[in-house]
Protein backbone atom coordinates (compact mmCIF):
# COMPACT_ATOMS: atom_id res chain seq x y z
CA UNK A 1 0.00 0.00 0.00
CA UNK A 2 1.43 3.41 -0.92
CA UNK A 3 1.87 6.42 1.30
CA UNK A 4 -0.87 9.03 1.30
CA UNK A 5 -0.72 12.66 2.44
CA UNK A 6 -3.90 13.98 4.02
CA UNK A 7 -4.69 17.58 4.92
CA UNK A 8 -7.05 18.51 7.73
CA UNK A 9 -7.70 22.24 8.23
CA UNK A 10 -8.55 23.30 11.77
CA UNK A 11 -9.51 26.74 13.07
CA UNK A 12 -8.63 28.57 16.25
CA UNK A 13 -6.43 31.41 17.44
CA UNK A 14 -2.75 32.31 17.38
CA UNK A 15 -1.35 34.58 20.10
CA UNK A 16 2.02 36.31 20.13
CA UNK A 17 3.45 39.47 21.66
CA UNK A 18 0.11 40.62 23.06
CA UNK A 19 -1.90 40.06 19.87
CA UNK A 20 -4.35 37.29 19.03
CA UNK A 21 -5.53 36.39 15.54
CA UNK A 22 -8.10 33.97 14.16
CA UNK A 23 -6.24 31.40 12.09
CA UNK A 24 -6.72 28.25 10.08
CA UNK A 25 -3.98 25.64 10.39
CA UNK A 26 -2.96 22.76 8.19
CA UNK A 27 -2.69 19.46 10.02
CA UNK A 28 -0.82 16.94 7.87
CA UNK A 29 -1.25 13.20 8.16
CA UNK A 30 1.26 11.06 6.30
CA UNK A 31 0.75 7.32 6.12
CA UNK A 32 -1.53 4.58 4.88
CA UNK A 33 -4.49 2.60 6.21
CA UNK A 34 -2.36 0.96 8.91
CA UNK A 35 -0.03 3.67 10.22
CA UNK A 36 0.46 7.42 10.19
CA UNK A 37 2.51 10.37 11.38
CA UNK A 38 0.70 13.56 12.38
CA UNK A 39 2.35 16.91 11.68
CA UNK A 40 1.15 19.97 13.67
CA UNK A 41 -2.15 18.77 15.23
CA UNK A 42 -3.62 22.23 15.76
CA UNK A 43 -6.80 23.36 17.55
CA UNK A 44 -9.16 20.36 17.43
CA UNK A 45 -7.90 17.17 19.11
CA UNK A 46 -11.07 15.19 18.40
CA UNK A 47 -10.97 15.98 14.67
CA UNK A 48 -7.30 15.00 14.48
CA UNK A 49 -7.92 11.74 16.36
CA UNK A 50 -10.89 10.97 14.14
CA UNK A 51 -8.78 11.58 11.00
CA UNK A 52 -6.32 8.85 12.07
CA UNK A 53 -8.84 6.49 13.66
CA UNK A 54 -7.94 2.84 13.27
CA UNK A 55 -4.29 3.56 12.47
CA UNK A 56 -1.20 3.28 14.60
CA UNK A 57 0.21 6.78 15.00
CA UNK A 58 3.98 6.46 15.05
CA UNK A 59 4.76 10.08 15.93
CA UNK A 60 3.40 13.58 16.31
CA UNK A 61 5.86 16.04 14.75
CA UNK A 62 5.72 19.72 15.62
CA UNK A 63 7.29 22.02 13.05
CA UNK A 64 7.61 24.74 15.70
CA UNK A 65 6.28 25.80 19.09
CA UNK A 66 3.82 28.61 18.38
CA UNK A 67 0.70 28.18 20.49
CA UNK A 68 -1.58 27.49 17.53
CA UNK A 69 0.59 24.50 16.61
CA UNK A 70 1.01 23.03 20.08
CA UNK A 71 -1.95 23.97 22.29
CA UNK A 72 -3.94 20.84 21.31
CA UNK A 73 -1.01 18.41 21.18
CA UNK A 74 -1.34 17.23 24.79
CA UNK A 75 -4.88 16.02 24.15
CA UNK A 76 -3.92 14.57 20.77
CA UNK A 77 -1.03 12.69 22.37
CA UNK A 78 -3.45 11.20 24.92
CA UNK A 79 -6.05 10.30 22.28
CA UNK A 80 -3.71 8.63 19.76
CA UNK A 81 -1.06 7.33 22.17
CA UNK A 82 1.91 8.62 20.17
CA UNK A 83 5.14 10.37 21.12
CA UNK A 84 5.55 14.11 20.49
CA UNK A 85 8.68 15.56 18.85
CA UNK A 86 9.76 19.24 19.06
CA UNK A 87 13.03 21.10 18.47
CA UNK A 88 14.75 21.99 21.78
CA UNK A 89 15.06 25.69 20.93
CA UNK A 90 11.26 25.98 20.92
CA UNK A 91 10.99 24.36 24.36
CA UNK A 92 10.36 27.74 26.01
CA UNK A 93 7.23 28.12 23.86
CA UNK A 94 6.15 24.61 24.92
CA UNK A 95 6.78 25.42 28.58
CA UNK A 96 4.52 28.48 28.35
CA UNK A 97 1.60 26.19 27.38
CA UNK A 98 2.60 22.97 29.19
CA UNK A 99 4.71 23.95 32.23
CA UNK A 100 4.27 20.54 33.88
CA UNK A 101 5.08 18.26 30.94
CA UNK A 102 7.61 17.84 28.17
CA UNK A 103 7.68 16.68 24.56
CA UNK A 104 8.66 13.03 24.40
CA UNK A 105 11.60 13.61 22.06
CA UNK A 106 13.64 16.38 20.51
CA UNK A 107 13.68 16.85 16.72
CA UNK A 108 17.17 17.47 15.39
CA UNK A 109 18.33 18.46 11.93
CA UNK A 110 18.51 15.37 9.76
CA UNK A 111 16.30 13.16 11.96
CA UNK A 112 14.32 10.71 9.88
CA UNK A 113 10.92 9.17 10.48
CA UNK A 114 9.65 6.09 8.67
CA UNK A 115 5.97 5.63 7.88
CA UNK A 116 4.15 3.51 5.29
CA UNK A 117 7.33 2.95 3.30
CA UNK A 118 8.18 6.67 3.14
CA UNK A 119 10.94 8.52 4.91
CA UNK A 120 10.36 11.99 6.35
CA UNK A 121 13.42 14.06 7.21
CA UNK A 122 13.61 17.06 9.54
CA UNK A 123 15.55 20.03 8.22
CA UNK A 124 16.55 22.82 10.55
CA UNK A 125 15.09 26.08 9.18
CA UNK A 126 15.27 28.76 11.88
CA UNK A 127 13.42 32.04 11.65
CA UNK A 128 9.66 31.51 12.01
CA UNK A 129 9.91 30.89 15.76
CA UNK A 130 12.90 31.03 18.13
CA UNK A 131 14.64 28.17 16.35
CA UNK A 132 12.34 25.60 14.77
CA UNK A 133 13.20 22.40 13.08
CA UNK A 134 10.41 23.52 10.87
CA UNK A 135 10.71 21.55 7.70
CA UNK A 136 9.66 17.96 7.28
CA UNK A 137 10.60 16.45 3.92
CA UNK A 138 9.49 13.24 2.39
CA UNK A 139 10.36 11.88 -1.00
CA UNK A 140 7.53 13.86 -2.56
CA UNK A 141 6.39 16.44 -0.01
CA UNK A 142 7.66 19.58 1.65
CA UNK A 143 6.11 20.90 4.87
CA UNK A 144 7.38 23.90 6.73
CA UNK A 145 6.38 26.32 9.43
CA UNK A 146 6.83 29.21 7.02
CA UNK A 147 4.93 27.62 4.15
CA UNK A 148 1.96 25.32 3.81
CA UNK A 149 2.77 21.77 2.73
CA UNK A 150 2.84 21.28 -0.98
CA UNK A 151 3.57 18.35 -3.20
CA UNK A 152 6.43 18.52 -5.63
CA UNK A 153 6.28 15.52 -7.92
CA UNK A 154 8.51 13.92 -8.81
CA UNK A 155 10.85 15.33 -6.20
CA UNK A 156 13.69 14.28 -4.02
CA UNK A 157 14.31 16.10 -0.72
CA UNK A 158 16.93 18.38 -2.26
CA UNK A 159 14.71 19.23 -5.25
CA UNK A 160 11.43 20.23 -3.59
CA UNK A 161 10.45 23.88 -3.66
CA UNK A 162 8.26 25.41 -0.97
CA UNK A 163 5.01 27.12 -1.90
CA UNK A 164 4.86 30.89 -1.54
CA UNK A 165 3.20 32.45 1.48
CA UNK A 166 2.33 35.97 2.59
CA UNK A 167 4.82 37.56 4.98
CA UNK A 168 2.32 39.49 7.11
CA UNK A 169 -0.18 38.08 9.60
CA UNK A 170 -3.68 38.76 8.28
CA UNK A 171 -6.79 38.28 10.41
CA UNK A 172 -7.09 34.75 9.05
CA UNK A 173 -4.16 32.71 7.77
CA UNK A 174 -3.13 29.18 7.05
CA UNK A 175 -0.17 27.78 8.98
Amino acid sequence: MSVKIENLVTSGTFSLDGGTWDVDNNVWIVGNAEEAIIIDPAHNPEAVAQAVEGRTVKAILLTHGHDDHIRAVGEVRDLVKAPVYLHAADRMLWDAIFPDSAPDHEIKDGDTFQVAGAELRALHTPGHSPDPSASIWSRRTYCSAATPCSTAAPAQPDEATPASRPSSIPSSRVC
